[in-house]
């Protein structure tokens, strides 16, 4: 239509003295082919910017307990055929490139942050590869890519945090 679109909200009530309901949104199995997939996708703006996809778990308040996890896992090959079963599926996680000719047109930046503390330690970031029971455990890559004829390829910094009381954090390559 010539007017804005609606919007579509699906939430479950609230609720004061018990737990509220969850929100679930599945596809059914499939017993001899593929099951449905579920997308959730924002359409395209043209005069500013993308609209943002959020997805947050929830606060706690109370004593002794935590926020929500937010967890995004691929599914497992099921299939145990000794000549070619199930692999696992990937998770791919990309910023958007950018179409723009111009020295300020750049890509998105993937940030992967861990959360703060204000007493104890902050969260840690864990990056690791799969372990294989009789084959080789898998590769952890961190890389560049390639630079354009007037450019100069990507810097790699490893670093560790300033201590105000303490020692810095070590910095430790091992094979």
């Amino acid at each position: 239509g010539l007017g804005p679109s609606f919007d579509v909200v699906l939430e479950t009530g609230s609720s004061r003295h018990a737990g509220t309901g969850s929100l679930v949104m599945k596809t059914g199995n499939s017993a001899e082919s593929r099951a449905g997939s579920v997308a959730i996708a924002v359409g395209k703006s043209a005069a500013e910017d993308g609209a943002v996809i959020t997805l947050r778990s929830g606060d706690s308040e109370a004593v002794s307990t935590r926020g929500g996890d937010l967890i995004a896992r691929a599914g497992d090959g099921l299939n145990t055929d000794a000549a070619d079963g199930g692999d696992g599926g990937n998770i791919l996680l990309q910023a958007g490139s950018a179409h723009g000719t111009g020295k300020d047109d750049i890509g998105g930046a993937v940030d992967v942050l861990a959360g703060d503390s204000i007493v104890g330690n902050g969260g840690k970031i864990s990056l690791q590869a799969g372990q294989s029971v009789q084959g080789s455990s898998g590769s952890v890559e961190v890389l560049t890519k390639d630079a354009g004829e007037s450019g100069v390829s990507g810097h790699v910094s490893v670093a560790t945090g300033i201590a105000s009381g303490g020692a810095s954090g070590s910095i430790v390559l091992s094979t």
